[in-house]
């Protein structure tokens, strides 16, 4: 565990016009890692360091270079830097302001206490916080695709095969556990192991890799969109797939899928407008085939799986009907992989 005392000594060396207010205050809502706010002058901080195991299931094993991928991932988006053309004032990552590789330890821009872009959505259903993510994921996989260079700073392998470990090897297993029956388990791991291993090989472009609500927070009209240590030189299924799982997962267990299917609509209305001509490279049918599994198993993975706690299916014991119907749709979507079966 890296110290206060640490921490301290750290900004003290790398931060001169920086002067603390506060203590250290430790933030909730993360799983992989263990976050401080530091308020001071001129302005508040984040404190981020990447332990060697999960924070919240300090049981499973996880590489701290995390950290380090997200660091890069930032950088990028800095002035002058390859992807700056795409923060605009609408959406936009936090500014990296130090890395301490030798600490797994990162400090950025302090963006607030915000609502995720589903807190948001609900209470004032703007239509164009939902395309101008889509935009900006768009942008991001059309503007690094095929860029070779990306793709040796980028393979985030231990990220990918953590998933294919957690979320697509056990899927089948995570079905069994809820009793749904009638289910092809032998095809449902054929389809979800192939697609984890497809995922270990060099991808298409750079991906945000975690495109959850709590990683797309809302200020007025802005988007600030953080998180980036599951950046990946990945395929394009692992970012909309997810955003479109959780749309359809907040929906279902709120009752109230409205809201969530024209999220998710105007998300991928955005999206596809970002990639233009390069929609049908990027996203060829086993791209769309991949991105449907991968739906599936996000959902079993939170709603069966090590995931499960924090989330909206917290509180709902494996047999609850909500959980069955869950897993449901995460079998069709997973057997006859098409994300249109989403809705």
């Amino acid at each position: 565990m890296i110290s206060e005392e640490q921490i301290y000594t750290i900004i003290a060396d790398q931060l001169h016009d920086f002067t603390p207010t506060s203590n250290l205050i430790p933030l909730d809502g993360g799983n992989l890692n263990h976050v401080w706010r530091l308020e001071g002058n001129p302005q508040n901080l984040i404190i981020k360091w990447a332990p060697p195991y999960i924070a919240a299931n300090p049981e499973i094993s996880l590489n701290s270079d995390r950290i380090h991928f997200e660091a890069k991932a930032l950088q990028l988006f800095s002035k002058g830097k390859k992807l700056a053309p795409i923060a605009t004032t609408d959406v936009c990552p936090p500014k990296l302001y130090h890395y301490s590789p030798g600490h797994s330890f990162i400090i950025m821009e302090d963006v607030g206490t915000l609502p995720s872009i589903t807190e948001w959505y609900r209470n004032t259903d703007n239509s164009n916080i939902g395309e101008e993510l889509g935009q900006f994921i768009g942008q991001l996989h059309k503007n690094t695709q095929g860029r070779q260079k990306l793709g040796q700073h980028f393979h985030n392998l231990d990220i990918q095969q953590t998933r294919q470990q957690l979320q697509y090897n056990p899927a089948a297993d995570y079905i069994k556990k809820t009793g749904v029956t009638n289910v092809d388990f032998n095809l449902i791991a054929s389809n979800t192991k192939t697609l984890g291993q497809q995922l270990l090989k060099p991808g298409k472009c750079l991906t945000m890799g975690d495109l959850w609500p709590r990683s797309v927070l809302v200020d007025k009209d802005q988007i600030r969109l953080i998180d980036w240590e599951f950046t990946h030189y990945g395929r394009p299924l692992q970012d909309t797939g997810h955003f479109a799982a959780h749309c359809w997962m907040q929906g279902h267990a709120t009752g109230e899928d409205v809201w969530a299917k024209a999220l998710w609509n105007h998300f991928w209305n955005g999206y596809r407008a970002a990639l233009g001509n390069s929609f049908d490279q990027l996203f060829d049918e086993q791209e769309r085939d991949g991105m449907a599994t991968h739906i599936g198993t996000e959902i079993l993975v939170r709603a069966a799986g090590p995931f499960k706690q924090g989330y909206v299916y917290a509180d709902y014991k494996p047999d609850t009907t909500l959980i069955k119907e869950a897993t449901q749709k995460a079998v069709t979507l997973i057997t006859s992989p098409h994300f249109s079966e989403l809705w």
